[in-house]
């Protein structure tokens, strides 16, 4: 495992920010604009989670086509670790099983599987702090051309 990455203007204060180091080869994907139609998969409460991270990530212009599908299972997985810990809640952590020996509440397992799926969603959407450092945003249509401004300096 390497260093963790550096912000761009620590780098910048460090002098050690280098155009050949930016990371500029990008996929380019289709981005979308506009909040698309939540997946029929979804309750009501996974309706407004899709909402509203949609217009964030299209706020910060990083939603693409491709994205829709894991953002799907991310908020599948916020809905099921919601229903989980409700299913919980008042029950005992241990219960006895079918063979008349004590095992743990089946509930705790999916809620944790559906936690590491979270974690796991948050970390390639960039949701935590540490992934948003990590994170690059696509050149959009509206920034400067670097190469266009290295052929005005000649």
């Amino acid at each position: 495992m390497g260093r963790p990455k550096k912000q761009e203007s620590i780098k910048i204060l460090e002098g050690t920010n280098r155009p050949d180091r930016l990371n500029t080869g990008l996929t380019e994907y289709t981005r979308i604009i506009e909040t698309p139609d939540p997946p029929s998969t979804l309750d009501e409460f996974g309706v407004g989670i899709w909402c509203l991270l949609c217009e964030e990530l299209i706020q910060a212009k990083m939603l693409m086509l491709p994205d829709v599908f894991a953002l799907e299972v991310f908020v599948l997985a916020v809905q099921e670790y919601r229903e989980a810990c409700k299913k919980i809640q008042g029950r005992p952590k241990v219960i006895v099983g079918p063979s008349h020996k004590p095992m743990m509440n089946p509930w705790i397992k999916i809620r944790n599987k559906a936690a590491d799926q979270i974690r796991q969603g948050s970390k390639d959407f960039g949701f935590t702090p540490l992934t948003r450092l990590k994170l690059t945003t696509p050149i959009g249509d509206d920034a400067p051309d670097p190469f266009a401004a290295f052929l005005d300096l000649k």
